[in-house]
């Protein structure tokens, strides 16, 4: 199912839009994901119907200054307004659904996920990244394409090592680049990562 689409505000201010991507039957857990740099939420409308076919619920936003969000257009003073905003988004999106909440996070919007997770701390069942802490205790995925040339895999293995996590992996795709969401590998990738979510709801 394509995603639901409203143009709200988030607890910040932030006026954005918000992409719900719902399954048909109950929700096993929600994913709040978070998008790269130069990127919009509904570039992720395929990640969303695989997870949603799954049981899976996916919610994200158009980061401030990207998409539809009514903000200058790839501005933002601070980068810690990224991390306030998706601290308070997942916070929202509990409150709203009373779900198990996992993070979900791609390129910047991985390290933008690993800092909203180290805020967020028990309130969140997981971690999704893809690339890039100590104080993360929560479970995690790390993935990283192995030729990647923006975001070298070597920042996802310090990444890895650095996590406090008891229960952590990290998977790295040899012959993907960085953008492991949308390349022709694709369905292996969203395959581990629903793999992943059903051993940790």
């Amino acid at each position: 199912m394509g995603a639901r689409v409203e143009v709200a505000s988030l607890p910040t201010g932030l006026r954005t839009a918000i992409y719900r991507w719902l399954p048909a039957g109950p929700v096993k857990a929600v994913v709040v994901g978070v998008h790269g740099f130069a990127e919009h939420a509904g570039r992720y409308d395929h990640v969303g119907r695989f997870l949603s076919e799954r049981g899976f619920a996916l919610y994200m936003y158009d980061l401030r200054g990207h998409g539809r969000s009514e903000s200058p257009r790839g501005y933002v003073d601070r980068f810690e307004r990224f991390v306030e905003d998706t601290v308070a988004f997942a916070k929202l999106v509990k409150s709203e659904t009373g779900a198990k909440t996992l993070l979900l996070g791609h390129s910047m919007g991985g390290l933008i996920a690993v800092l909203a997770a180290a805020e967020l701390g028990g309130e969140l069942a997981g971690l999704i990244t893809s690339s890039a802490a100590r104080r993360v205790t929560v479970p995690a995925l790390v993935l990283h394409g192995g030729d990647d040339g923006i975001v070298l895999p070597y920042a996802s293995r310090k990444l890895y090592e650095a996590l406090a996590s008891a229960d952590k992996t990290l998977k790295i795709y040899e012959s993907l680049r960085h953008e492991i969401f949308n390349e022709v590998e694709r369905e292996k990738v969203l395959s581990d990562v629903a793999e992943w979510l059903e051993k940790h709801i």
